[in-house]
């Protein structure tokens, strides 16, 4: 987008948008890594124009942080819901003023978060970007082919076989311990 006239904040740069990307865990963890471990996140700095609108900005951040391919599923970005999940949420603080995460899901909260951060000449906002899961098409394809009339089920994990020999053996021992009385 191009914008008339240059930005009174930040000397003239812009809003400062500071970006924190978490990404999905990677699928093929090693076992040298802890079952709980978190991704790392990726951070980045930008400025953006008052003036921008909510698309512009996801664009540029998703552009600067390179993974504009999750704007395809993005209700945030096509502004509507789509038939997948989200493929991202997104919160925002703005240092010294809102400090707690305020949830970023419409053209309305993105307005207010503008609002907000421009209150200053020195406007600053952080952005926080999380990647959801979003079922590959394949995926989606088996859960509408299950029955619909079937009522939803746990799936079972399988037992192992030190599972089922411990169990063998905890009911050997209930069979064998005297009725208490």
């Amino acid at each position: 987008m191009l914008l008339d006239g240059e930005s009174q904040f930040n000397d003239n740069s812009g809003i400062k948008a500071s970006l924190t990307f978490t990404p999905l865990p990677a699928e093929n963890l090693s076992k040298k890594c802890r079952s709980n471990a978190k991704p790392k996140a990726i951070i980045q700095i930008t400025y953006f124009h008052k003036d921008f609108t909510l698309q512009d900005v996801l664009v540029k951040a998703f552009d600067i942080l390179d993974c504009r391919d999750l704007l395809e599923a993005s209700w945030l970005y096509h502004g509507r819901s789509l038939d997948t999940p989200d493929s991202f949420s997104t919160t925002y603080t703005i240092p010294r003023k809102v400090t707690l995460p305020v949830i970023l899901n419409n053209v309305t909260a993105f307005k207010q978060m503008v609002k907000e951060a421009t209150t200053k000449a020195n406007a600053e906002v952080k952005l926080f970007f999380v990647e959801n899961k979003v079922p590959v098409a394949a995926e989606r394809a088996d859960d509408e082919s299950e029955g619909e009339d079937e009522p939803p089920t746990k799936k079972q994990k399988g037992l192992t076989t030190e599972e089922i020999e411990q169990s063998h053996i905890i009911t050997d021992l209930e069979f064998r311990a005297p009725p208490s009385m």
